[in-house]
């Protein structure tokens, strides 16, 4: 009896890692709960759900015991141990083909992503939907079984070393990458997280996990090879490596330094008191992360390896096993072949027919399942159903029979329900019955769960004998309870480019409350410092900021202020939007130096790129980017979002200096970007009468405003220090003065045709740019004498260059499906069943005779009511209105307006100046007020319109009676003059 129930247990989890495991005779021990399993060896597709074509060449768990105390589950711990797991991994293309292997490797692989994609729907679908109270009950039911679970467990691990070997991707190398963990630990605790027995009636669960030197490594150059050593002597290389590793006696291979770190939870049963359901704390002290360039360069090796086998994997079969030199007769075939597989054969009438066969073959026999329940023999026939057709065929089969389930079929059996659901149910009918009775449930027999017949009954009955309780709760939960909280904490972090640069991270914390009752969440991040230094080796061992912060001397908030901040909440409390977003951000410095940016150049440039190629990319991958985000621009202008925006980010300042780096002998360059502050106003439901346009026009548009001030750029001489200077609106080192920019970009809260969809308006009180013989000689100078990051001095300096290189010709790749375009496809079968059922209850209730009170359901929604604003004000009024009377006469009914950009400078200057000695003076001045230029972009084009009310050049080196200027040329008028 307890060996059918280990036996599930151990198949369920057990089964999908380990080979050939054998748990159907598991002795005497069972009863005794000490079972004991040694040398279990890992099945090749053990590492399936990575999604890369690897394979496990070795792998083994040394040691796995269990200690189950059957008689007393309530208040003594099930104790797992774990010993000596290693795994050895390689790419498939380092043995040829072999039908049957790579057969059940790409099953494996393709059930176990289904799987994914599974589990993903269904989180969303939990955490959308939770409405009815079986759903409820089934999350609190499984809620409550993982913590009694997890209080009654205690978890050892010893010796975890997970190594990838690869001979194949670098031709003459061989690289190898893993990490490796010494131990970890997890044990219940009490309140002040001190080890304590277990207290089965506890209403709070304490769990403290704790693992010690877990590490990373990546050898680009490793002369032991584990994959092709025999039975006994890998394990003996695999603990070598493991204990070199945890020593830290691989700095020169190490990528994560060995670290150690803990791990909070707390789990309440209860929640009558407020208290989070779940919490998890995770903290860690020190982490240091290094990379060198050889390193990187075979990362970028591999990276371009699997990808290429990942889209050449399909074609394995076919591929020969010779070079294309010694019988090219056979690649011909090989191409031939898979020209035919993909692009003909599946487009013939017999294929075609056997697909739609399959297809209907697996449709019904999941919707026997959906409708009569699981059984042994059926999911033998689905798994072979599944094995003949794709990922995309079988999981439109799935979700095709789902809505061919939920019709109803005349002659079906009221009795044919799902267990788990049979068990759901049963329990909501029964309350207050013995589920929820304050009788001890530890009373029942312990042998009571045998006989249930499924693993969710099964571990339902163990829960039942741990002390697990479930509260009769029909309450609705408060919008404002938060019922998970997640915790990351990061003291100091260092990420070091081998003699190049370091990167530290001080006080880095992240939080993520959930609150499932109002479909809200909130992520919280800060950090309290970042810095970024130089790190060259030899003669370069200097240390000069790259990336420096000064919290204390810029920040206004008390404490300890934080040079980042976020907070990003959905459904806040505070404000009625459906998404609120505060950031602050205190000023950086950021130093040029050409050393630095040469080094980074030659770290992260592969050897075998040349420029045109990197120009190319990176221009392509701008247009591919620039297409994303204008359409995700068009998108925010064009459906109205409530969000609350409170930014508040004090841009960096940027310091180049004359030779490369800032020194006492050059002048240099300060380009400071000032702040920028983004607000939002939206607008509110008020019930106010409004009669004007422009009253109207304030109530249909929500409003961002941007504001960019203490924007300069200032040219300094070697004398002259930035500190003396940067508070100053302008001075003679200016090229330009501070500015100051308010741009307020309008969104309408309804889409119109007469009426613009969004309006943007820039107002720039002084734009100014100083000039003269001097600043322009100073700055051809700097110039001239600036150096320009390259590569060419650099790259001799690693002769152990990886000439390898993949390219794949992107016309001929068969594109792979993925989890996004599944779970996309998903929703729309979903949305459209939906739509079908809407749509057949509109049709019965659009008849006369079922909707006697029409006037009941005659109600204006909000946006309908605004609509009908907008259609009793005049275009013209509106235009009027926003005070753009140029458009009126461009508008029409078929040539509406769709967008308005405004843009407006009080006082344009342009300043040129002589030098006269060690000074220079201004003789010039070119200055227009009330520059206004307006866009509106219609239906058929754009109409543009610029007026400028006056223009004056002036002569500053003459005086009138009155002491001004001297206008040589003055062009003003009560009207615009241009």
């Amino acid at each position: 009896m307890f060996n059918t129930f280990l036996t599930n247990i151990l198949n369920s989890y057990l089964g999908e890692v380990v080979e050939d495991l054998d748990v159907d005779n598991l002795g005497v021990g069972a009863l005794n709960g000490d079972v004991l399993l040694i040398d279990l060896k890992l099945r090749p597709d053990a590492l399936s759900f990575l999604e890369l074509p690897i394979e496990v060449v070795h792998g083994s768990i040394g040691k796995l015991s269990l200690k189950i105390p059957w008689t007393s589950l309530s208040t003594s711990p099930v104790v797992v141990s774990v010993q000596d797991v290693y795994v050895v991994a390689a790419p498939l293309n380092h043995r040829p083909y072999k039908p049957e292997k790579d057969e059940k490797l790409d099953r494996t692989r393709k059930r176990r992503f289904l799987q994914k994609v599974e589990g993903i729907s269904v989180i969303k679908k939990v955490a959308t939907s939770q409405n009815s109270k079986e759903e409820k009950l089934k999350t609190e039911l499984w809620e409550t079984m993982v913590a009694t679970f997890m209080n009654n467990i205690q978890l050892q691990i010893e010796r975890v070393h997970v190594r990838y070997e690869d001979r194949e991707s670098i031709p003459g190398l061989t690289v190898s990458a893993g990490f490796c963990l010494h131990s970890l630990v997890a044990e219940t605790t009490n309140s002040k997280w001190k080890e304590t027995q277990i207290n089965g009636k506890a209403k709070t669960i304490y769990k403290l996990i704790r693992f010690n030197k877990f590490s990373v490594y990546w050898n680009s150059r490793d002369k032991v090879q584990v994959g092709g050593q025999g039975n006994t002597n890998w394990r003996l290389a695999m603990r070598d490596i493991l204990e070199t590793a945890i020593q830290g006696n691989n700095k020169d291979h190490a990528i994560l330094i060995p670290l150690c770190g803990r791990m909070k939870i707390m789990m309440n049963r209860s929640v009558a008191d407020g208290s989070p359901r779940l919490l998890f704390d995770y903290v860690l002290k020190d982490m240091k992360i290094q990379i060198g360039k050889p390193q990187y360069h075979a990362m970028m090796a591999v990276q371009s390896a699997l990808k290429f086998l990942e889209l050449s994997r399909m074609h394995r079969k076919y591929r020969p096993c010779y070079k294309v030199l010694e019988r090219p007769k056979s690649w011909w075939k090989y191409a031939f072949n898979c020209i035919k597989v993909h692009f003909i054969t599946p487009y013939t009438w017999p294929s075609i027919k056997q697909h739609r066969n399959s297809y209907r073959n697996l449709v019904s026999l999941w919707e026997k399942r959906i409708r009569v329940g699981k059984s042994s023999s059926l999911k033998l026939q689905i798994k072979e159903a599944e094995s003949l057709l794709d990922a995309t065929s079988v999981m439109l089969g799935r979700e095709q029979a789902k809505i061919q389930a939920k019709k109803v079929v005349p002659n079906e059996s009221p009795k044919t329900k799902n267990k788990l659901r049979s068990m759901v149910s049963g329990m909501l009918a029964e309350r207050k019955s013995a589920w929820t009775s304050t009788t001890n449930i530890t009373s029942k027999s312990v042998f009571g769960f045998l006989s249930a017949t499924s693993i969710e009954l099964q571990l339902l009955e163990i829960c039942k004998a741990m002390g697990c309780s479930f509260e009769n709760d029909e309450t609705i939960k408060p919008k404002e309870y938060i019922e998970h909280v997640f915790n990351f904490s990061l003291h100091n972090c260092q990420i070091k480019l081998r003699s190049i640069l370091k990167w530290s991270i001080i006080n880095f914390n992240v939080c993520i409350e959930t609150r499932p009752s109002a479909v809200a969440y909130t992520v919280a991040a800060r950090t309290e410092s970042i810095n970024i230094e130089t790190n060259f080796s030899g003669s370069r061992n200097e240390k000069t900021n790259i990336l420096s912060s000064n919290n204390l001397l810029h920040s206004t908030d008390t404490g300890w202020p934080n040079v980042f901040k976020l907070v990003f909440d959905k459904n806040p409390l505070t404000s009625p939007t459906d998404f609120k977003l505060e950031v602050k951000m205190l000023p950086l410095q950021i130093s040029y130096h050409e050393e630095v940016f040469s080094d980074l150049l030659d770290f992260f440039f592969l050897p075998q790129m040349d420029c045109l190629e990197v120009t190319w990319g990176f221009i392509f991958q701008g247009y591919k980017y620039g297409l994303q985000f204008s359409k995700f621009i068009q998108n925010c202008l064009t459906s109205r979002v409530l969000c609350d925006l409170n930014i508040d980010l004090q841009n960096p300042c940027i310091q180049v200096g004359q030779y490369g780096k800032t020194t006492a002998n050059g002048s240099n360059l300060i380009v400071d970007c000032g702040r920028l502050k983004v607000e939002s106003a939206m607008v509110t439901n008020d019930s106010s009468q409004v009669s004007s346009p422009e009253e109207i026009h304030e109530k249909m548009f929500d409003r961002f405003l941007f504001t960019f001030s203490g924007m300069q750029i200032v040219h300094l001489p070697s004398a002259v220090q930035w500190a003396s200077v940067c508070e100053e609106p302008s001075s003679e080192y200016h090229l330009v003065p501070k500015t100051k920019m308010n741009l307020t970009l309008s969104t309408s809260i309804f889409q119109v045709q007469d009426f613009p969809a969004w309006k943007l308006d820039a107002f720039i009180k002084c734009a100014k740019l100083n000039l003269s013989d001097s600043k322009l000689s100073a700055i051809i100078d700097f110039l001239r004498d600036l150096p320009l990051p390259s590569r060419s001095k650099n790259m001799q300096k690693y002769s152990g260059k990886i000439t390898c290189h993949w390219k794949m010709d992107k016309r001929w790749i068969i594109p792979n499906i993925g989890k996004l375009e599944l779970l996309y496809l998903e929703s729309q079968l979903a949305e459209q069943d939906q739509t079908q059922r809407k749509t057949d209850n509109t049709q019965m209730t659009d008849l006369p005779w079922l909707n006697p009170n029409p006037e009941l359901n005659d109600t204006k929604s909000p946006e309908s009511s605004a609509n009908s604003i907008a259609t009793d004000l005049d275009i013209k009024q509106y235009c009027r209105a926003i005070d753009l009377p140029g458009f009126e006469d461009n508008i029409s009914p078929g040539n509406p307006m769709r967008a308005v950009i405004q843009i407006c400078i009080t006082d344009v200057g342009l300043v040129f100046d002589r030098a006269s000695g060690e000074s220079s003076k201004s003789y010039l001045y070119l200055q227009a007020k009330d520059f206004n230029f307006d866009i509106g972009l219609m239906e058929h084009g754009p109409a543009i319109q610029m007026a400028i009310h006056s223009v004056k050049l002036s002569d500053r080196q003459s005086r009138t009676v009155c002491g001004h200027d001297v206008d040589l040329i003055s062009i003003t008028g009560p009207n615009e003059v241009i």
